[in-house]
């Protein structure tokens, strides 16, 4: 991870930080004793806010050794384990919550991965998720053509959440498929301008910034520009038995 990211975003690694996951809590109404799934956990920030603030019984699994090692430094009360997402490793209907917070973009199988959510939950049991969306076009009809856009960031390795984003038709389709029924969606875009303003900050400037996510020559920037990145706040509930 470099240090300019982490010195903008310090624990939160995501945009919103606490605020928005205090946020997504209160939306999912998350009770005391509940068993909850943080899902790519990262460095455990938010597994161990819901149990300080809101009591849950928390299971933190993220697929970075690393990650985990700083995340069991800061509570003893949060189960961390490692692995992943398309195969979660634990019984089916186990948790009554999974927390996916800017999680879901970045899997290469993201339909398997809500599968698994859907598994592992009660019947009536929610998924709650924020994370990257698209609100402009993505059609070659425009002139932008997103697939080879992904397809660059793929091969150059570019480190960002923007390879799987997609608009809120297919987010709410893949959750539909997956045995949901989506009760809330709130848009909070500001939440990433915030975070990509404390990005260009911390990088000293926007072309520094650009060239840390996306790589040196990259074609792309207007077409990113035109699908107009935002983030959203969900809550479905399993509804498929």
């Amino acid at each position: 991870m470099q240090a300019p990211f982490r010195e903008a975003v310090g624990d939160e690694l995501r945009p919103g930080g606490l605020e928005l996951t205090e946020e997504l809590a209160a939306a999912c109404g998350l009770q005391s004793g509940w068993r909850v799934l943080d899902l790519g956990c990262g460095t455990g920030s938010t597994a161990a806010y819901l149990v300080r603030a809101w009591g849950a019984e928390v299971v933190g699994l993220d697929c970075s050794v690393s990650r985990l090692a700083e995340a069991q430094a800061r509570r003893e009360d949060v189960t961390w384990v490692e692995g992943q997402a398309e195969r979660i490793p634990y019984a089916d209907g186990f948790f009554d919550v999974v927390f996916a917070e800017c999680v879901i973009s970045t899997l290469g199988d993201p339909e398997r991965a809500l599968g698994e959510i859907g598994r592992v939950l009660r019947p009536r049991g929610i998924v709650a998720i924020t994370d990257v969306y698209l609100r402009g076009p993505v059609g070659d009809s425009d002139g932008t053509d997103w697939a080879k856009v992904t397809t660059w960031v793929e091969r150059t390795s570019a480190n960002t959440c923007l390879c799987g984003a997609v608009n809120e038709e297919v987010t709410i389709s893949r959750l539909r498929d997956a045995g949901f029924s989506v009760r809330v969606w709130r848009d909070c875009s500001h939440a990433l301008k915030v975070f990509i303003a404390r990005m260009i900050f911390s990088y000293g400037s926007a072309a520094r910034f650009w060239k840390a996510a996306l790589g040196d020559g990259a074609p792309c920037r207007e077409a990113i520009a035109a699908v107009r990145p935002g983030y959203f706040l969900l809550v479905a509930e399993r509804v498929s038995t």
